[in-house]
């Protein structure tokens, strides 16, 4: 049944570069308990799916004109029509009351800018939930954090921390930085300017697009009750792979923090951690 608030129309926006099944993310929007107005796939393969527009007239396929997910995304929010918006990655889906529950939460305030809890999908277990072990502790150190930091900060080091949202009581959980594979906004907070000039995977936009929303002294919010769900990046089994991984995100953060007037001492001494993790950890 698609219920129709007054004023909770939303548009969705999702890059994609086509390779991807994305009918999973579509069917879980339009199951939703407020039904999108419309949902642009800006997509580098704008004809692969037209099965998905025969069966869902929400559904609009745009070519994208220029490479890369943020820019893609920007091409997006910049045809959205609706008073909402949200930024969705391709591979995400939604509960049903995800979409409402968010953009109620932006009804409060003009000047939110929400993401949901999200959800890793085969453990079901929300990607904000974890221990203050040794490993968190020093890495808290070596980015500037408190020793026992459980805040969404971003460190000196230029690197993230996740808030432990079963440590805050609030539904409503004030951060620093969001995860940009999910996050709803009000249309007249979008950012339509192109502030990631870096190819290929878009490591630390989100860290990135944070800024760019803080600078326009947008709120950002995590909603511990609205729930959405993704596929977390699996450890590189080759030391190769963790290399070159690790490298490409090396090389647009190191951006980031020069321009943030960051420290790169603790940027590379957040590296060196991470190698040694690599190793010695038992997942």
């Amino acid at each position: 049944m698609i219920i129709k608030i007054k004023g909770l129309e939303i548009s969705v926006v999702i890059p994609t570069i086509g390779d991807r099944d994305i009918l999973p993310t579509i069917v879980s929007l339009n199951n939703s308990t407020l039904i999108p107005k419309e949902i642009i796939i800006v997509s580098l393969k704008a004809n692969i799916h037209k099965h998905i527009n025969k069966k869902y007239k929400n559904v609009v396929f745009v070519k994208a004109n220029k490479k890369g997910q943020v820019n893609q995304r920007i091409q997006g929010f910049k045809i959205a029509k609706s008073k909402f918006v949200m930024q969705l990655d391709d591979d995400i889906t939604l509960h049903k009351s995800c979409l409402e529950v968010l953009t109620k939460n932006l009804c409060l305030n003009n000047n939110y800018s929400v993401s949901p809890n999200l959800f890793e999908n085969s453990s079901k277990r929300s990607i904000y939930d974890y221990k203050i072990n040794f490993k968190k502790i020093l890495f808290n150190i070596i980015s500037g954090f408190s020793i026992f930091c459980t805040e969404g900060k971003i460190g000196l080091s230029g690197f993230e921390s996740y808030p432990l949202v079963s440590d805050i009581s609030p539904e409503l959980v004030k951060s620093e930085w969001l995860v940009g594979g999910c996050i709803m906004h009000h249309k007249k907070n979008l950012i339509k300017e192109y502030f990631f000039d870096f190819e290929g995977k878009a490591y630390c936009e989100d860290l990135f697009h944070s800024i760019e929303l803080r600078k326009k002294k947008i709120e950002l919010y995590i909603d511990k009750s609205a729930i959405a769900y993704l596929e977390l990046n699996k450890k590189p089994k080759k030391i190769k792979d963790f290399i070159r991984e690790n490298f490409r995100d090396l090389k647009i953060r190191k951006n980031f923090v020069i321009i943030n007037d960051l420290s790169t001492f603790r940027m590379y001494s957040v590296y060196v951690l991470k190698f040694f993790n690599y190793f010695f950890s038992k997942k």
